[in-house]
């Protein structure tokens, strides 16, 4: 697997199987915002390898943890399964990704 489809990948399983509980678990704060820490670093880490999607993935990141910040689960969610989707193309082999 090419290195940026990797890094989408692992990306994705950050979201799915990190964050997105750890959101549903609104008593769990600590937590969440652990895997929101993980989750930026990894954005940061390789956003340029794709484009201008990286940049938005970044923001879309940073709004689903304002979200949460604020106690606003629901709007939070929905940014993450977003994020989640796009993630998953971007690691998907021979898909034009838009």
């Amino acid at each position: 697997m090419e290195p940026q489809r990797r890094s989408a990948w692992h990306g994705y399983l950050l979201v799915v199987d990190g964050l997105v509980p750890a959101v549903r678990r609104t008593t769990q704060r600590g937590e969440a915002a652990a895997e929101f820490a993980a989750l930026h670093a990894h954005l940061d880490a390789n956003a340029t390898a794709w484009g201008l999607d990286g940049l938005r993935l970044l923001g879309i990141a940073t709004h689903a943890h304002v979200m949460h910040r604020r106690g606003d689960q629901d709007t939070s969610l929905v940014l993450l399964q977003a994020l989640a989707r796009r993630l998953f193309a971007l690691s998907r082999p021979g898909r034009m990704v838009r």
